[in-house]
């Protein structure tokens, strides 16, 4: 029995030690793991922010249809203009996280319990700003439509009202 007990004792001891959760956050601890939730956050913040401008550049066209200007050419080079700088600075960063992720293949298998929950939360933070973003642009269609809806329902009515000054 008594052979037991040591073997326990420091299985116990291991164990107990192993637990010990740092206090302060993993992303304040370990300088490269906050980099690259920085740089991945500004790969997200980037797109997002790229295709909330071009969706309001294209809204902008349409505008000065709807007032009777055409659409010119140097319209649509600002749109790809924008698309190709943020696409641009996407690849650079996209680049730089593949490279932290070649030297530190390991580091998911190092993490915590505490550690994972963190992750999760900063995980969570980027997927919030994809969903705010659909939630604009879903909005701007909604409103796209009910634009579209109340110029047809005009329409309609005129045209209503010119069959009846006919039939009388």
């Amino acid at each position: 029995m008594k052979y037991l007990f040591f073997p326990i004792l420091g299985l116990f001891l291991l164990t107990a030690c192993g637990e010990n959760q740092p206090d302060t956050p993993l992303i304040e601890r370990n300088p490269e793991v906050k980099e690259y939730f920085v740089t991945l956050e500004e790969v997200v913040d980037e797109y997002c922010n790229m295709v909330e401008q071009m969706v309001e550049d294209a809204q902008a066209i349409d505008a000065k249809e709807e007032e009777g200007e055409e659409a010119t050419i140097m319209d649509g080079l600002k749109i790809f203009e924008n698309m190709g700088t943020s696409m641009f600075k996407m690849a650079r960063l996209a680049d730089k996280i593949d490279k932290m992720e070649r030297q530190h293949p390991e580091f998911e298998d190092e993490l915590s319990e505490a550690d994972f929950k963190e992750f999760m939360g900063i995980y969570t933070h980027m997927i919030k700003r994809f969903y705010e973003m659909g939630k604009r642009l879903e909005e701007a269609e909604k409103e796209k439509k009910a634009k579209e809806i109340a110029e047809e329902s005009e329409e309609e009515e005129v045209l209503e009202e010119a069959e009846s000054q006919e039939t009388h």
